[in-house]
């Protein structure tokens, strides 16, 4: 196991994504933060996702069609359909679970996940990635700990864990590694600044004051000169004293997003209110019934539009139809900028668009 630990917006994901596409085979991808409110016991719908992902597969899904993909992958492995389903709808066990209780009933999950995950990591050109896990609450930490430890088990492919500082104190083990992500010194800072400017001149006070600013977190470097590029500063030939000024003036990393977000046209800047809505990840089915007016056209448009911005990009899944924001901080900046009434509205209009088996495209 290698755990990437690192305050926000230092880089956790992106060396994920890196990881990704240096991999022949996409990783099993679990993001904790998505699991928050989720109805039933909470250690094991993130493992249901695991498994969805596992073959790009959508919460919209019915699991009936993801437990045939399932079987095609790793039916061979000797895996029992009872064992994928148990924990598919461990929220809602079938009738068929094996007529265990308390301990014995725990103990046989276990055992179905630890043998489900080694036969998806049978290939070792896979990965499986838990992202944020500082939101794991204590029985999923417990499992995954007792997964991993357990000497009888046989994984192929590396666990890739990243987490926040505060969330990393259950991580530990003989084989496991903890890569420690800091902030960018002075010298690193200066370079990354640099690099984003290159394609005109600037004053030399620039990149002191942006290092300053962001404490050298590379995602708030980023946005800065992306706020800088927005109000066309770096199109004359050398940025003023006021443009200084208006660096100086940035109160935080919420602020330049939520500036990015009121470039926007209104329909679009309502879409992305909704998405934060429903979470990190959303699907366009569940938007066409919770955004008012517009045509499907109009909801298209929006989307292509946010993705332009660098705001939201899309997921691979054979469904389609499932977007991202860019970064979990963005998506909070939206959320935690709507009024107490209009949260409350947007709540119940998802929830409503939601319904029955969808609900679970929900996280909050």
């Amino acid at each position: 196991m290698i755990a990437l630990v690192g305050p926000a917006g230092i880089g956790k994901s992106r060396l994920v994504h890196e990881v990704q596409s240096a991999t022949a085979a996409p990783p099993v991808l679990s993001d904790w933060s998505m699991q928050n409110h989720r109805s039933g016991p909470p250690v094991w719908p993130p493992f249901a996702q695991i498994l969805r992902q596992a073959v790009h597969a959508n919460d919209a899904l019915p699991s009936e069609q993801v437990l045939k993909r399932l079987e095609a992958r790793i039916g061979g492995a000797g895996i029992v359909t009872e064992d994928l389903r148990l924990i598919l709808d461990a929220a809602t066990p079938p009738k068929q679970t094996p007529d265990t209780k308390g301990v014995e009933k725990t103990l046989y999950l276990r055992r179905s996940l630890r043998r489900v995950l080694e036969a998806l990591c049978a290939d070792d050109a896979s990965v499986l990635v838990i992202e944020d896990a500082h939101w794991l609450d204590f029985s999923s930490r417990d499992l995954i700990k007792s997964l991993l430890s357990d000497p009888s088990a046989r994984y192929a492919c590396p666990l890739l864990i990243t987490t926040r500082p505060e969330g990393a104190g259950w991580i530990s083990g003989p084989s496991t590694e903890i890569a420690e992500l800091s902030s960018l010194g002075l010298a690193d800072a200066f370079q990354l600044t640099e690099d984003l400017l290159s394609e005109g001149q600037f004053s030399r006070d620039l990149p002191q004051l942006v290092f300053e600013k962001s404490e050298g977190n590379p995602l708030f470097i980023e946005e800065i000169v992306k706020y800088l590029r927005n109000e066309s500063a770096l199109k004359r030939e050398e940025i003023a004293a006021q443009d200084l000024g208006a660096v100086a003036a940035i109160g935080d990393i919420q602020y330049l997003f939520l500036h990015q977000v009121d470039r926007l046209p209104e329909y679009a800047r309502r879409m992305l209110q909704y998405a934060a809505v429903i979470g990190h990840a959303f699907q366009t089915d569940l938007l066409r019934r919770v955004v008012p007016s517009g045509s499907t056209n109009d909801l298209e448009q929006a989307l292509a539009t946010a993705v332009r911005a660098g705001l939201i990009f899309a997921t691979p899944s054979d469904e389609g139809g499932v977007y991202r924001f860019g970064h979990v901080l963005l998506r909070d900046a939206i959320y935690a900028s709507l009024l107490e009434t209009t949260r409350r509205e947007l709540h119940l209009a998802t929830g409503d668009g939601a319904g029955g088996a969808d609900a679970r495209a929900c996280d909050r």
